[in-house]
């Protein structure tokens, strides 16, 4: 991840460009800082490109690779209304973070919870 805050305006808009040319025509229409690493320059830069900031209430800590019953926990045991839940679906293999959103997915839906896009 690139600290945004440690970035020039033309950084950071060649960052933003190189990410939604990876993410393609379906891109993200909001700006996850990595780290949550945000100052006034780069909200100010964000807002001027037209991206929300997007932060998030629950770190899943997924990026340690735990066992996916371990990461679905981080989710399930605090899950509150409103909440915006961090995961990663890059940097390696993903197979558990994969598995702890189906569990999580399955075990909030049968609790009578519904899921929606940020940003969309």
């Amino acid at each position: 991840h690139t600290r945004l805050t440690k970035l020039t305006r033309e950084q950071f808009d060649s960052e933003i460009k190189r990410t939604q040319d990876l993410i393609g025509p379906r891109g993200s229409k909001c700006l996850r800082p990595p780290y949550g690493a945000i100052n006034s320059e780069v909200r100010g830069w964000a807002d001027a490109g037209g991206y929300p900031i997007a932060l998030w209430d629950v770190d899943t800590l997924d990026w340690k690779r735990g066992p996916a019953q371990q990461i679905a926990d981080q989710v399930i045991k605090g899950a509150a209304p409103g909440q915006v839940v961090l995961m990663h679906d890059g940097g390696g293999n993903r197979a558990n973070t994969v598995a702890a959103l189906e569990i999580v997915l399955r075990e909030l839906s049968g609790q009578g919870w519904t899921f929606e896009a940020m940003c969309d």
